[in-house]
């Protein structure tokens, strides 16, 4: 019969495969005696090696249960004669006879499904067969080398029983540039039973974090029978059953029957490729500029600059980092960024206009006036020698300072005479300018100034540092007297001063002189220039006029008479 071995514990084994399983362990009752079939081994049958004293007892099998040991002897002896079974001279907790040529079957704990172990008892003669006997120690671990005692009325004993452990199943990983390691997590090493029951075992690729499957090497007894590569299945088929791989990785090790082969799959890495992704938007959430991608290895380090957008910030300017072991977006926010567009009214004390705006946006100028002035435009310096010709609507990035500039008003200041025919003068002036009023004459008047009205109730006199409007100012006046002097030129009486004005009249004056009659009156005392102008409509100027006489000559027989002339009226 086949044995089934592993390595040995205390030399080649580290590591052992832990398969878990759903189930409750159930120990055989030992009371049922002949109850062939129900016993349960946590980690499958082994056999025992050793001598039999004599040909009537063998060692066969050994497997654990919990902290019970079992192991599985032929006699050729009755149930009656059967007597005691030692290990070491400890006597077994219980034995069971299963009887002349009965099957022993041992299931997995916890599967009573299919046995992994299903014999009869090898026959001695066909007159005289061997039976079963299964005996019970309670223990919780096996003594690598024991003597083991069947205690019949003749005594048989089995020296040096012993177990080898042989086969080990274990799983390796490797990452570039390590060396293999071993996967305590998927590996099936010796234990204190050792061995590979049959059944189906499964085994996935497990990489550190960042990295991915890409190929397996199947080792039995450290011959490599193939590599399996990501996106290929393999599929091996030997005596002990089949291996399968597939596409991802997965090892199914399907074992028809106990196997004591060494299987070493060794699983191989190479770093993952993940895909970084910087999303680049407004406030608002639109696009400000197309997706940065890249694929990247985990672990590398990766340092992106957030493209310039004129007129916004980005919430990070350089976009840096390690790439994890999956896929990273990452979102720049671009945060319009304030500018100033600030208004000057570039005259006297006015106080400068400053507006907020985002590039493309937009602003409304504000209305400054000037006194006298007329608005112009903006220019971009202060003199106006720049015209700014922007606009107002979708401003483009950076700060802005525009200047008012002004054209001066023309005001009229008209000087009205306020008097005949006389035409009135118009002066040109700005705000703040000055003018020089005409000189206005006015026969027999004296001007005295200017009004508002042509009452001349509202003096005006301020021609220069002018205010803004057309002006017009009344010429005033006053009248100027005149004296006409009458001069009697040896006359009676004193001179005769009368007053007037232009134009205007005197009443004029009669003056006698004894023996002479009045002949007129003349501009010199001599009589030589005559006086034309009369006394009334007089000239703007004063007037003295002399009296003129004529002498009157008186005969003796004559009668003496008077006749004087009629004075100047």
């Amino acid at each position: 019969m086949k044995r089934f071995y592993h390595k040995l514990l205390s030399s080649i084994v580290s590591f052992m495969l832990i398969i878990t399983a759903s189930f409750v362990p159930e120990l055989f009752n030992f009371s049922i005696a002949n109850a062939a079939g129900p016993y349960q081994a946590d980690s499958g049958v082994y056999e025992l090696l050793g001598t039999s004293t004599n040909d009537h007892t063998d060692a066969y099998y050994l497997w654990q249960q919990g902290n019970t040991i079992f192991v599985a002897v032929t006699v050729n002896i009755n149930q009656n004669q059967l007597i005691d079974v030692q290990m070491n001279g400890v006597s077994a907790t219980s034995t069971d006879y299963l009887g002349k040529s009965v099957l022993l079957k041992v299931y997995e704990t916890g599967n009573i499904t299919t046995p992994i172990l299903d014999v009869a008892p090898p026959s001695k003669t066909s007159n005289n067969p061997n039976s079963w006997v299964v005996a019970a120690f309670t223990m919780n671990n096996i003594p690598s080398s024991f003597l083991l005692s069947v205690l019949t009325p003749g005594g048989h004993a089995i020296t040096n029983v012993s177990y080898t452990v042989v086969g080990a199943l274990e799983v390796f990983n490797e990452y570039p540039p390590t060396s293999p390691v071993l996967d305590e997590n998927q590996s099936l090493g010796s234990n204190t039973l050792g061995g590979i029951a049959a059944g189906s075992y499964t085994f996935n690729p497990t990489p550190t974090l960042g990295f991915e499957y890409t190929s397996v090497v199947l080792e039995i007894d450290n011959v490599v029978i193939g590599t399996a590569v990501v996106g290929s299945p393999f599929s091996y088929t030997f005596a002990d059953g089949t291996i399968n791989v597939s596409e991802s990785g997965v090892i199914t090790l399907v074992l028809t029957k106990t196997s004591a082969r060494e299987y070493d799959f060794t699983y191989s890495y190479q770093l993952s490729d993940y895909v970084l992704t910087i999303e680049y938007e407004y406030e608002d959430g639109s696009i400000a500029a197309p997706d940065y991608t890249d694929t990247l290895n985990y672990q590398d380090p990766y340092s992106v600059v957030s493209p310039t957008i004129p007129g916004y910030t980005p919430s990070l300017a350089t976009v840096s980092g390690t790439m994890p072991a999956s896929n990273r977006t990452v979102t720049v926010t671009y945060t319009a960024i304030d500018y100033t567009f600030t208004f000057v009214p570039n005259w006297g004390s006015v106080l400068n206009e400053v507006r907020s705006f985002n590039v493309g946006g937009s602003v409304i100028p504000p209305v400054f006036t000037r006194d006298g002035y007329t608005f112009k435009g903006w220019t971009s310096d202060q003199a106006g020698l720049n015209l700014y010709v922007d606009g107002f609507t979708n401003l483009t990035v950076g700060n802005k300072t525009v200047y008012a500039q002004w054209e001066a008003i023309d005001y009229t200041f008209t000087f009205v005479p306020n008097w005949g025919s006389e035409l009135s003068v118009d002066r040109i002036f700005n705000v703040g300018g000055s003018v020089t009023p005409p000189v206005f004459t006015r026969t027999g008047f004296t001007f005295t100034g200017w009004s508002l009205d042509v009452e001349g109730t509202q003096t005006y006199t301020q021609f220069s540092n002018l205010t803004s409007g057309n002006k017009t100012v009344y010429a005033q006046w006053s009248q100027n007297n005149y004296s006409f002097t009458f001069d009697p030129n040896f006359g009676d009486g004193a001179n005769v001063v009368q007053m007037f004005n232009f134009g205007g009249s005197v009443a004029g004056t009669s003056f006698t002189r004894l023996g002479y009659t009045f002949d007129g009156w003349t501009l010199d005392e001599a009589g030589l220039t005559p006086y034309t102008g009369g006394l009334t409509n007089l000239p703007a100027e004063d007037i003295y006029v002399y009296a003129q006489w004529e002498n009157l000559k008186i005969g003796c027989n004559d009668d003496i008479s008077f006749h004087l002339k009629t004075p100047l009226k």
